[in-house]
C-alpha cells in the first residue's frame, strides 16, 4: 500500500502516530501542522466537543509539552493526545477539501498502525507458544 505523505512535511503520517497506554494516537499540535491550523484552534474545538466525561477520558489525553519561542525561550503548553476515535469526531468537526484530504489519510495511518501491532502480537504469542508448550 502507498503511503501518503502530507505536503507540508516529508514524514508520512504514520510516522507522526505514537503508541500511548497501548493504542495508537496523534498529537492535536500533529493535527494542527496538517490541517494548517493554529494549535489553539485544534484545542479549542477538543474542549467545544459535546460529549459525555467518559468519551472524552478514553479518547483525549490532555497533555504538558515544552515549546521553544522565537527568542530561545522555553515555555509548557497544552497539547492534547487523541485515539482514533477523537481524531474522527474532531475531523467530522473541521470542513473543507484540507480537512477531507488529511482525514483519509489519518485513518490509513491509524489502519497501518493497527495492523503492525496485530503482527507484533501474534508474533509475540508465536513466541510465547513454542517457548512454554501448553502440557
Amino acid at each position: 500500500m502507498n503511503r501518503k505523505v502530507s505536503k507540508n512535511n516529508e514524514q508520512p503520517i504514520l510516522s507522526k502516530l505514537k503508541i500511548k497506554n497501548g493504542k495508537p494516537m496523534v498529537s492535536s499540535l500533529i493535527v494542527a501542522e496538517l490541517f494548517q491550523l493554529e494549535h489553539k484552534s485544534v484545542l479549542k474545538a477538543i474542549r467545544c466537543l459535546e460529549i459525555p466525561d467518559e468519551f472524552n477520558e478514553r479518547n483525549f489525553a490532555p497533555v504538558s509539552i515544552e515549546v521553544e519561542k522565537p527568542n530561545g525561550e522555553k515555555i509548557r503548553e497544552s497539547s492534547c493526545y487523541m485515539t482514533r476515535d477523537g481524531f474522527t469526531l474532531l475531523a467530522m468537526e473541521t470542513i473543507g477539501k484540507k480537512s477531507i484530504e488529511c482525514t483519509i489519510n489519518f485513518f490509513e495511518a491509524f489502519n497501518d498502525m493497527d495492523e503492525r501491532l496485530k503482527r507484533e502480537l501474534a508474533k509475540m504469542q508465536l513466541y510465547v507458544r513454542k517457548c512454554y508448550p501448553v502440557q
